[in-house]
């Protein structure tokens, strides 16, 4: 079974340009900030604990109603990169579509992927007809090729290891009051780090973070609590 007309995806990778066309902000560009992200979710309900995400930076890509959003690499192949379902004022959380498709596959016992069919057009991404929404971030960027790839240059050796040390260390790392999660992120010397998001409104939990886990330095990242859009 086949979901037709899109590109095949593409995983989540650091500094990599994305846009997503949303129900109240509609077409909105941005970057990757972090991946592999585990994060503590707020719903009406409770709090939700999501693993493996990534965030896409910028306040303005998303705002309430866009949920399930589809987004795609910022350049003429529109590659399917995640669903959009979470965010704060700074960032908006979204699944990796493999995973999705994964786990959407599992239930309904079929094989997903996104393809092209005879009768499917070129896949655009329009702002909503009611002209409503933008953010003020509804001008592509660049000139439509090439925008999917990554601003910085890491190798992705350095994001597993950061990735690996935080896994180790999670339980030390969110084990205190008013840690919402941790990812990898890019440091001021493009090199791959491990970001913590701290609760502003608790924020003397990050006087117990580390500056550095074996070798990796440790960020902070004061934030909002995420909610689930």
């Amino acid at each position: 079974r086949c979901l037709c007309g899109l590109a095949s995806d593409a995983l989540p990778s650091l500094g990599i340009s994305v846009k997503k066309s949303g129900r109240t902000t509609g077409l909105t560009h941005s970057t990757i900030s972090y991946v592999g992200v585990n994060v503590t979710v707020r719903y009406d309900g409770g709090r939700a604990y999501f693993t493996d995400q990534f965030f896409v930076s910028g306040g303005d890509f998303i705002a309430g109603g866009d949920s399930g959003s589809l987004i795609v690499t910022d350049d003429a192949a529109a590659n399917p990169v995640g669903l959009l379902f979470a965010g704060s004022s700074s960032d908006t959380i979204a699944n990796p579509i493999h995973s999705v498709l994964t786990q959407l596959g599992s239930e309904l016992n079929a094989t997903l992927s996104f393809g092209t069919s005879n009768d499917a057009g070129t896949f655009e991404l329009a702002p909503p007809t009611d002209g409503g929404g933008g953010g003020g971030n509804d001008k592509p960027k660049g000139n439509g090729k090439g925008g999917g790839k990554p601003k910085t240059s890491i190798q992705q050796t350095g994001i597993a290891q950061a990735m690996a040390v935080r896994d180790r260390n999670e339980a030390r790392l969110h084990g205190y009051d008013g840690i919402l999660g941790s990812g990898i992120g890019i440091g001021p010397d493009s090199t791959a780090n491990i970001t913590v998001f701290v609760n502003k409104a608790n924020a003397g939990a990050k006087r117990h973070l580390p500056k550095k886990l074996e070798g990796i330095r440790v960020e902070v990242r004061m934030t909002d609590e995420f909610y689930a859009y």
